[in-house]
């Protein structure tokens, strides 16, 4: 199993944002910002490798660009930028001026397992990679040839809100995270997939 977890520079930020609430908090899609007097925080979401497991085939079919079978990890990284933080267009505030009375690093266990050809559409192939609590055991009816143990982010509860700033099914953009616009607790809802570690 391979490692994909803060650094201890970022372990350092989280629990200065921990003890030291941002001015605000906003959100950019791809990244989130902890707004500071001179300074802030951004979390954001890198791919950290990606490979190619190959393919279970069912019966023959036309030769596939070998990108088809590509597979991915997505991680969440923090730096600090020494500089004001200057707002975008589609830069949404999220908090201003709350205290943060939670925080929690979210991490998960990635596992990927080679495509496999669908047994009705010969060009169609699905795979059974998908994600767990590292606390739970993976299924052993899924063929698991790699497997990940990954920061993704941080869930954090502030005065009035809920903070889900972290990664939904290993994707590369926090904007397709159904809980957006809500202020809806993952933490509570996603215990299978997520290990919540209380900072």
């Amino acid at each position: 199993m391979k490692e994909y977890l803060f650094s201890e520079n970022e372990l350092e930020l989280i629990k200065f944002l921990k003890s030291n609430s941002p001015r605000k908090i906003w959100w950019e899609h791809i990244i989130y910002i902890f707004e500071y007097d001179n300074f802030y925080i951004e979390l954001g979401i890198e791919c950290a490798e990606k490979f190619n497991l190959g393919y279970v085939p069912e019966k023959k079919f036309e030769k596939l660009p070998i990108s088809d079978f590509e597979q991915y990890v997505m991680i969440a990284k923090l730096k600090k930028i020494n500089e004001k933080y200057r707002p975008h267009s589609t830069s949404e505030l999220r908090v201003e001026n709350q205290k943060i009375s939670e925080l929690n690093i979210v991490r998960t266990l990635l596992f990927h397992c080679p495509h496999i050809q669908s047994k009705e559409h010969f060009n169609l192939f699905n795979t059974d990679s998908y994600q767990i609590n590292p606390n739970f055991n993976i299924d052993e009816k899924f063929d698991v040839k790699r497997t990940f143990l990954v920061d993704v982010g941080l869930w954090i509860r502030t005065e009035s809100n809920i903070i889900n700033c972290f990664i939904l099914e290993n994707d590369d953009d926090f904007s397709t995270n159904s809980h957006c616009y809500q202020n809806v607790n993952l933490k509570d809802r996603e215990k299978e997939i997520y290990d919540f570690i209380e900072v």
